[in-house]
């Protein structure tokens, strides 16, 4: 019940921040009925934002079986499929991550920890990924050049890139540091677990570590995907405010904006929503020129949300397909998520 009232006070703050974000930004969504829409680019981005759906599940796919586990590509379709719908519907029940590690754990008994560390490292890898491509974004673009109108807002989107840097530079050291031949395998590492608050989780990512030391090609290859995954975004973002909006910042102000933005869906609110949202409307607020639509940032957002929304329903199909597997998989996910 504890678990349950605290995804209710979750949800009752997302559904503020987009009250209000919906209220300062009425009149825009007026003003965006008037305006051509084109729809080609529109559904370019719908078809990459499926592309990156399967590219992030087959990424999983790739982490799971270097690990030599019995696991198909329809496998991580269906049950990434089924994750992504229910990050949608977690009220009450656990999200897409913890219904991937019970089902592994299932088919693979005995192998629980191996399948808790492909869903960790398949997470930090998207977070490095992410932080990578705005790095490199950031440092190839002088944002200072933009003809902009809140040039306060604008140094505070120059502060947190300059932070992207920092912590992709420090998350490259720690990589090499970690998959150092040899570094993961002392025993002093088991120390951590004792660690108050954090020890379980410091714990997990040396287990991670040391299950895909010995495969340092899948971490390359799942390394590249994740960047991929991340450009495809940005690229998909550009295309939904071009498609909405016509006038919109250039792509390479995507690259820099869309990582900074997207970092916000790891708040702990379900899914991030609200977050993003608020987040993708202050950035677009720093980097759209003088006279530009107010309140941009908040329709892209939106509307990609509804895009995604369209994406995870062939989780729905899989969902039906498979009613009785999928009730069991949701009745454990429940009980471990409850436990």
């Amino acid at each position: 019940m504890k678990k349950i009232v605290i995804t209710l006070l979750k949800f009752a703050v997302s559904f503020a921040i987009l009250g209000y974000l919906f209220h300062e930004n009425r009149d825009t969504f007026d003003q965006l009925l008037d305006q051509p829409k084109e729809w080609n680019q529109l559904a370019l981005a719908w078809l990459l934002v499926m592309l990156i759906a399967v590219g992030t599940f087959s990424r999983w796919y790739f982490l799971v079986r270097a690990l030599r586990l019995q696991f198909s590509m329809r496998d991580a379709l269906r049950l990434g499929f089924l994750g992504f719908l229910f990050n949608f519907l977690s009220l009450g029940i656990a999200g897409g991550d913890l219904i991937r590690i019970v089902f592994l754990a299932r088919e693979q008994k005995g192998k629980r920890t191996e399948a808790i560390a492909t869903v960790v490292l398949d997470r930090l890898l998207g977070l490095y990924a992410m932080m990578l491509v705005a790095t490199v974004a950031f440092l190839s673009v002088n944002l200072y050049q933009l003809s902009v109108r809140d040039p306060e807002l604008l140094a505070a989107v120059q502060l947190i890139g300059q932070v992207a840097v920092i912590l992709t530079a420090a998350g490259t050291i720690a990589l090499c540091i970690a998959f150092w031949p040899g570094m993961a395998a002392s025993k002093s590492w088991d120390s951590l677990a004792r660690i108050p608050l954090v020890g379980n989780t410091l714990q997990r990512l040396v287990t991670t570590v040391r299950t895909y030391q010995k495969n340092p090609g899948t971490l390359l290859l799942a390394i590249f995907m994740s960047v991929g995954v991340h450009v495809i975004f940005c690229v998909a973002i550009y295309l939904i405010a071009r498609g909405l909006l016509g006038d919109s910042p250039s792509l390479s102000t995507h690259f820099v904006i869309v990582p900074i933005a997207n970092a916000a869906n790891a708040v702990p609110l379900p899914g991030g929503l609200g977050a993003f949202e608020a987040a993708l409307t202050a950035v677009y607020n720093a980097v759209s020129a003088e006279g530009a639509l107010e309140g941009q940032g908040l329709i892209v957002a939106v509307s990609y949300r509804l895009i995604t929304l369209t994406v995870a329903v062939v989780g729905v199909f899989y969902w039906i397909a498979g009613r009785r597997q999928v009730a069991e998989l949701l009745k454990e996910a429940q009980a471990e998520h409850s436990s």
